[in-house]
């Protein structure tokens, strides 16, 4: 996991990243974001992540990458 940037205003963050990963000996990165909301005390609160599955994964597998 590498991350490219982050954006914070007040009690959110915005993160870009890269994830690099294997699969059964293929190299799959994605590209996404996460969104963190923090608490007062700097504890997160809530933490969602956006990719393009269909982008990064399917494509990539050979049975899946007829179908995007």
């Amino acid at each position: 996991m590498e991350i490219r940037d982050h954006q914070q205003a007040g009690p959110q963050d915005f993160v870009t990243w890269d994830c690099h990963f294997r699969l059964r000996a293929r190299e799959l990165p994605i590209d996404g974001a996460s969104h963190l909301h923090f608490t007062d005390d700097g504890r997160v609160h809530a933490h969602r992540d956006y990719w393009d599955a269909a982008e990064t994964v399917l494509a990539r597998l050979p049975l899946a990458s007829p179908m995007v």
